[in-house]
């Protein structure tokens, strides 16, 4: 249960990450 929050929070953080890169770059 836990990993799967991890994991979950892991990928929004990426899509957000590659949001981010898309709007500063």
């Amino acid at each position: 249960m836990v990993d799967t929050f991890q994991y979950m929070f892991k990928e929004m953080a990426k899509i957000i990450d590659d949001k981010k890169g898309s709007y500063f770059k």
